[in-house]
This record gives structure tokens, sequence and C-alpha cells, in this order.
């Protein structure tokens, strides 16, 4: 009679026929509603963890991490802010009121 050591076989690891290469930050997208935030060097007021997240609708937010400690010297805390993503090729949001044209009102006789 073999022993039950004997009878096992160790289990064969099927190899999927096509390997994916792993996807880069920019290409990975998160699911609706979560995102992630990860740690980096803050100095003064800075975030101590920044990132992406997508609001229920899928649209992209970026998020700012505080740890926090109560000035009471209680318990540890988060404080979080969510605000749209920085877009620089986003049209000026002032539109033409420093267009660098004169109205009429001119103050070119004010010396300073």
């Amino acid at each position: 009679m073999r022993s039950n050591q004997q009878q096992r076989q160790p289990a064969q690891r099927q190899q999927p026929a096509e390997r994916q290469q792993p996807r880069t930050q920019k290409e990975y997208k998160e699911d609706p509603g979560w995102g992630s935030a990860f740690r980096r060097d803050a100095e003064g007021n800075q975030p101590q963890f920044t990132g992406t997240v997508l609001d229920p609708d899928g649209d992209e937010l970026q998020i700012a991490v505080w740890v926090k400690t109560p000035r009471n010297g209680g318990q540890k805390y988060l404080r979080v802010h969510l605000e749209p993503p920085y877009r620089p090729d986003a049209e000026d949001p002032l539109g033409d009121v420093f267009d660098g044209q004169s109205d009429g009102d001119s103050n070119d006789d004010i010396p300073f």
C-alpha cells in the first residue's frame, strides 16, 4: 500500500498561451469609484500621498492626502483633497480678459 505522500503529485501550472506585458502606470486605468495614491517626499504643507481616482461617472480626479495629528494628541487621520486634473492645454478660464487690447480706459498717464 502506498502512503499519501507517494500518491500526491505536484500540481502542474499551465502557462498562458501568450504572456501579456505588464501595463505601465500611464496605461493602467482604475475602475470607476476607485483610485490610488502613492507616497512622495513631502516638504512643508505638501501632501504625503498623491494620485488619481475615478469618480462613479468615470471622470478622472487628482487626489492629495495628508496624514494629520489632532492638536489634542488624539488618533491620526487622513485629510483628503480631490480636484480635476491639471490640463496645461485647457482653455484660459479668463478668456481674452488679458489679451493686451485696451478698452478705452487707458491708464497710460499714470506715472507708476
